[in-house]
């Protein structure tokens, strides 16, 4: 990993809450991350299927297929 940076955040306190129950004996920075990197991996995954569909649509319209 990279350089560390300091950032500044407002949240919800139901999900801090959550934050906080299931963070067990992990920092909460640390934890945070954790579930930031797992977060961003689905949305970058999620978004290549999307993008995979609707490139075969397009290809489907212009009679490729």
């Amino acid at each position: 990993m990279g350089v560390r940076k300091h950032i500044s955040l407002t949240i919800d306190s139901e999900i801090l809450a959550e934050i906080e129950k299931l963070r067990g004996l992990a920092k909460r920075s640390t934890f945070i991350e954790h579930i930031l990197k797992i977060g961003l991996e689905a949305y970058s995954k999620h978004n290549r299927e999307d993008s995979s569909q609707l490139s075969l649509k397009t290809k489907h319209k212009k009679g490729v297929f």
